[in-house]
């Protein structure tokens, strides 16, 4: 039998009756995983399941359990290759890029010199030897104002020169207008130590996010029309394609902000033809039933203040800031659900309608005479 070119690994798997017992060892081939570049085989007995579908007969599945082993094989796949190409990339721009200032400060000597030494010996290899050394000036002045240009979050600020120092300002601002120093408690008191002024906003949103049961059997769904026909529930749910992925992912303004894995969509954009394939069938595992991991799902919850003097947690409005894998299922769900709102909203819902203000609404309602 020929040898191979490269390794190949193998993990032979018998897992834990109990599902506390399992995290233990999704979490410990997640671990593995980051360190491993070559071909790796996870097999064996996982006393687990990804779906429902899986199971002939016995107890129904635990939904949870289902969940931590799906997020453990997603991992592996285009989660786990996201993580280690932030660990390439970190490595790369400590390795090559640096101290980005400091090499500007090099450059702008570099080519100060360059230009002293072409006007006392106006030579072709000296004009040669300034142009190149202008040449990487100006390229890090490009890195430069980039690099600010992310930090401050400017996206409407495009053409002109150089907006390096209006960038730099735009940052020190935002830092200190996004810092909370004080709180003002529901009883009046003010919070200012650090640690409890996070502790209080953990609570407080903690507390307004959280799950509250509903009744469900107060409700007629008989009552409910079935406006959605089969064939549209079906489109609904299709498995997209890689030209549906492609259009959703070049649809999304590259400099958004970005979300907890630190990737922008303009990353996906530029790499389209490496990291496709991959995208692809991490989309396709989504509409396939299988949960998203947490990495993928996790959001950062950003506060924005209602009023310019917001004293309490209540004044401020959460926004989730989410990756963007996530905004990608999210608009293709969303560029789908368009083709079949039109056939659910009525003239009358204009709200709900691109295009149309609220005000269209008084050509629908008749002159009315208001008695006591």
């Amino acid at each position: 039998m020929p040898r191979l070119e490269i390794p190949l690994l193998a993990s032979l798997i018998y897992a834990k009756c109990t599902r506390s017992e399992r995290l233990v060892l999704w979490d410990c081939l997640r671990s593995l995983a980051i360190n491993i570049h070559t071909p790796w085989i996870v097999g064996g007995d996982f006393n687990a399941i990804i779906h429902s579908g899986e199971r002939l007969n016995g107890a129904v599945p635990h939904a949870g359990s289902m969940e931590d082993f799906a997020t453990a094989l997603l991992d592996r796949a285009f989660w786990a290759k996201q993580r280690r190409l932030k660990q390439a990339l970190k490595r790369w721009n400590k390795e090559v890029f640096r101290d980005i200032f400091h090499n500007l400060k090099v450059a702008e000597q570099r080519a100060a010199d360059c230009e002293i030494i072409f006007q006392q010996e106006q030579s072709t290899e000296n004009r040669a030897t300034m142009n190149k050394a202008y040449a990487q000036l100006n390229h890090l002045l490009s890195v430069e104002e980039l690099f600010w240009q992310q930090k401050s979050s400017i996206k409407w600020l495009v053409e002109g020169k150089r907006n390096t120092k209006f960038f730099h300002m735009r940052v020190k601002k935002k830092r200190i207008k996004s810092h909370i120093f004080k709180i003002q408690n529901l009883d009046g008191s003010w919070i200012k130590e650090p640690d409890a002024v996070k502790s209080s906003v953990v609570d407080f949103f903690s507390s307004l996010m959280k799950k509250e049961p509903c009744d469900m059997s107060r409700f007629d769904t008989s009552l409910i029309p079935a406006i959605i026909f089969e064939n549209e529930n079906l489109s609904l749910c299709a498995v997209p394609s890689m030209e549906e992925l492609e259009e959703a992912v070049f649809n999304i303004d590259k400099d958004n902000v970005v979300g907890p894995d630190g990737f922008f969509s303009y990353f996906y954009q530029q790499c389209w033809d490496i990291v496709a394939n991959d995208f692809l069938d991490a989309v396709v595992d989504f509409f396939h039933g299988i949960d998203l991991p947490r990495g993928i799902t996790s959001t950062t919850i950003m506060l924005l203040p209602k009023n310019n003097n917001a004293p309490k947690w209540s004044d401020f409005k959460p926004i989730s800031l989410c990756n963007v894998l996530n905004k990608i299922i999210t608009k293709i769900l969303a560029n789908r659900l368009a083709n079949v709102l039109p056939s659910m909203i009525t003239d009358n819902q204009s709200g709900f309608v691109g295009g149309k203000t609220d005000q269209r609404q008084y050509t629908f309602c008749p002159k009315t005479n208001w008695e006591d």
